[in-house]
């Protein structure tokens, strides 16, 4: 559950008001209209001149395939000049020394000229960035907005694998922030249910009011990461036993019986980190992390790429947003790169 004072948005990723999809071929059939009108037909030649008719040229949105620019490509046999003098052919550029010419090709067979595939590329092609970009997921473990937030974690994790580093942190929730009532908790459900398209209803058979705050599920969830269990499988086994099946988690007991099950780990072990000083030391730090942002929803997700830039998206639970907001810090984070990489740091006066 996200916090019931102010929980009265919606963030529907079914809604066709929020859908990018509708923009995307929006967009598409604007650029159609536009190639096609009497006015842009005087500067398509040149386009197509640039492009060569051998070229390629694609562009997506949200990083599903390439991103726009990556597939401008020029054929083998022609330079990175030949973007400016698409009229010249590929002789008349070996004799103005543009071009190696097919009979020097063969005398420096040993020298790969790789600037012969020249062409643009972006961030998709750009060469790894180590530690570029970082994503926080702060969360309470049986918050139901946390639940129907992780379809759009796991697919940006799917998305950025190798690009960007995720991890997820504590974000207890105060007791005034739970129902009051089992069947309060069940209105809850039934809205964001509904606001989230759910062919089923969530289970409030978890709900024990005298537990507030809920301890247990955050701190067994915690505990796994010292036995190795840094991965969302644990939590997520502790969310999917509260809120689908209706297990008491709010237990110590029942909530490190099942993380046990789920990560194969000795269930007395982890019971007793769970309930360790460390622990809830550590659920209380990120916790305060957690309210240092000036949010109040979970989930949360804070972006941080390595130039400095920071966006914080609180309440949000679909992906579509995010993946812009990293697609753009992912892109101005390969363009410092890059220019480091032609000029180097700045000068020190």
């Amino acid at each position: 559950m996200r916090q019931t004072q102010a929980d009265n948005r919606c963030f529907d990723g079914t809604d066709n008001r929020f859908h990018f999809g509708n923009l995307l071929r929006s967009t598409h059939r604007l650029t159609a209209a536009v190639s096609i009108s009497p006015w842009a037909r005087r500067f398509r030649p040149a386009v197509v001149r640039r492009l060569r008719p051998d070229a390629t040229f694609r562009s997506t949105v949200g990083g599903r395939a390439s991103q726009l620019g990556q597939a401008v490509r020029l054929p083998a046999a022609s330079s990175g000049n030949s973007r400016c003098t698409p009229q010249l052919s590929q002789h008349h550029l070996a004799d103005r020394g543009l071009l190696i010419a097919p009979q020097q090709e063969k005398q420096k067979s040993s020298v790969k000229a790789s600037w012969q595939r020249a062409g643009w590329t972006f961030a998709r092609k750009s060469p790894k960035l180590p530690c570029a970009m970082k994503v926080t997921y702060y969360l309470e473990v049986i918050s139901s907005w946390c639940y129907w937030a992780e379809p759009a974690w796991a697919e940006l994790k799917r998305r950025y694998a190798g690009k960007v580093e995720f991890g997820w942190k504590i974000a207890l929730m105060p007791p005034e922030a739970y129902p009051v009532s089992k069947s309060q908790c069940d209105w809850f459900y039934r809205r964001s249910g509904t606001i989230m398209r759910s062919p089923f209803l969530l289970n409030s058979g978890w709900f024990e009011s005298e537990l507030k705050p809920y301890l247990a599920p955050n701190f067994v969830a915690e505990a796994a990461k010292d036995f190795n269990v840094a991965d969302d499988c644990v939590r997520l086994a502790i969310a999917n036993a509260a809120l689908r099946d209706g297990r008491k988690v709010g237990r110590w007991e029942e909530a490190a019986a099942v993380a046990a099950s789920a990560a194969g780990l000795d269930v007395t072990a982890l019971l007793k980190k769970a309930k360790s000083p460390e622990i809830e030391a550590r659920a209380r730090a990120t916790t305060a992390e957690f309210h240092a942002l000036q949010v109040t929803q979970r989930p949360t997700f804070l972006l941080e790429n390595n130039i400095g830039d920071r966006a914080v998206f609180s309440g949000l639970v679909v992906a579509a947003p995010l993946a812009a907001a990293i697609d753009a810090m992912l892109n101005d984070a390969a363009a410092y790169a890059s220019h480091a990489a032609h000029f180097g740091p700045p000068p020190a006066n």
